[in-house]
């Protein structure tokens, strides 16, 4: 606490400190232009309040992978000269995520809460986050509820975008849609996210690679305008969920995909669509399995299996069978 005129940085990661963080780290008043480093230690109970002292322009703020326990401070909407990060991640932090974080607007890199039991609603504030850049990691807690439409105005977010493995429910907003900066690592699986699926996402136009959205309850048809995702180079996941439909050819035009291309575990119907032969550099995980899918296979897409070991088609599926709108109108349809 008698570090008062400290201007730099302050680092002790990676040390087996362990008890209480002294809430005299709220003295700590004249670090600019330099860190707050406690991360890799053995740290428990309460983060002090007085953490909200700390108001001076500084880059960063860690105290993840420790023991912290009770909820994030509300003070730590008084952060607000911390310009690149603030990370919390790996910790055992329970309760509401205070509103007040919405106020760490000149927040330009990373705001990484993950790993921890935060329960209840996502604040809406977080949309005024509106300059970061690198990641929104809110992954592996216990959230609830709808996933507010106000992130969507996170437009200048590249990556990272990870809500996965919490118990968010309802549909998801169209405003994520506005984030078309976003290049990799949209992750909202594990959830309970019901509702169709938002066509604006399709707007994700320089989109490269891990968009996962399986193991949800979407429903309806899948849309055709994630097709306009082109850039996409691997990893697209919308496996183990309740669409219905039939499989948009426009999801062909990812020609460039070179693995995991997952639509297995839903309720698609129809015949599989012969342009998704153009996923012709996919050299594994082609899996549109358990499914209701009828008709031939193209020999396009067949021919995928030539090239990729771990193509997965036939089973659960009424391949070979043909469609029933195919069949003459003497034959009725159940």
């Amino acid at each position: 606490g008698r570090l008062s005129i400290l201007t730099y940085g302050l680092f002790f990661g990676r040390n087996t400190l362990s008890g209480s963080l002294p809430s005299q780290i709220g003295f700590l008043t004249g670090v600019s232009d330099g860190f707050i480093d406690f991360t890799n230690n053995q740290f428990t109970n309460l983060i002090p309040s007085q953490i909200g002292m700390l108001t001076s322009t500084t880059w960063y703020l860690n105290l993840n992978t420790n023991s912290f326990s009770g909820s994030l401070p509300s003070e730590i909407g008084k952060l607000t000269g911390f310009i690149t990060a603030l990370n919390v991640y790996s910790n055992q932090l329970t309760g509401l995520l205070p509103s007040q974080i919405g106020r760490l607007s000149i927040l330009t890199s990373t705001l990484n809460l993950y790993g921890n039991s935060f329960n209840g609603n996502l604040p809406s504030e977080l949309g005024q986050l509106t300059i970061m850049q690198s990641s929104l990691a809110l992954k592996q807690n216990s959230f609830t509820g709808s996933v507010p439409s106000q992130l969507g105005r996170m437009t200048n977010l590249i990556s990272n975008f990870d809500l996965y493995s919490n118990s968010f429910s309802g549909s998801l907003p169209s405003e994520i849609g506005l984030m078309t900066a976003m290049t990799a690592t949209f992750n909202i699986y594990s959830n309970k996210i019901t509702g169709e699926f938002p066509s604006e996402i399709g707007q994700f136009s320089i989109y490269k690679r891990n968009f996962r959205i399986y193991s949800n309850s979407l429903s309806g048809a899948i849309p055709s305008q994630l097709g306009l995702m082109t850039a996409m180079t691997n990893d697209f996941r919308l496996a183990i969920n309740q669409f219905s439909g039939t499989i948009p050819s426009q999801l062909g035009s990812m020609s460039l995909l070179t693995s995991t291309f997952y639509l297995y575990s839903n309720s698609l119907t129809g015949s599989i669509p012969s342009q998704l032969g153009q996923l012709s550099v996919i050299n594994s995980g082609f899996y549109l399995y358990s499914n209701d899918l009828c008709d031939d296979i193209p020999s396009q897409v067949a021919a995928i299996s030539a090239i990729d070991s771990t193509y997965s088609v036939t089973s659960g599926n009424s391949l070979g069978t043909p469609c029933c709108e195919t069949l003459p109108a003497v034959y009725s349809c159940f």
